[in-house]
């Protein structure tokens, strides 16, 4: 079916139309609480890592781990990559040691 405009007369929106953008709306709404869902499930324990100069040029990482509830500062990235590996054998073997 073929619509012509008349000056006098806009266009029809159809019914279904209407409808499709509604459905947009909700899917992209429920689209963007998955998303949350998903990065809150996966990204809520992982340490968070910022890295800092201070007014003295000091350089400094700032370790916030979600899992313990703890902050460190650490004064080298040979520090941090410390701490990443005792963190994450320490969750791993539980007590550090790998079982046989």
């Amino acid at each position: 079916m073929t619509y012509v405009s008349s000056p006098q007369q806009p266009l029809p929106t159809p019914r279904s139309s209407r409808r499709m953008i509604g459905w947009q709306v909700i899917q992209r709404w429920l689209l963007q609480i998955g998303q949350a869902a998903i990065a809150g499930l996966t990204q809520g324990s992982e340490p968070q890592i910022s890295h800092h100069i201070r007014a003295d040029g000091q350089t400094t990482w700032r370790i916030y781990d979600p899992y313990s509830d703890q902050s460190i500062i650490c004064y080298s990235a040979a520090e941090v990559r410390e701490w990443l590996e005792a963190r994450y054998s320490l969750r791993h073997y539980g007590d550090g040691t790998a079982s046989a």
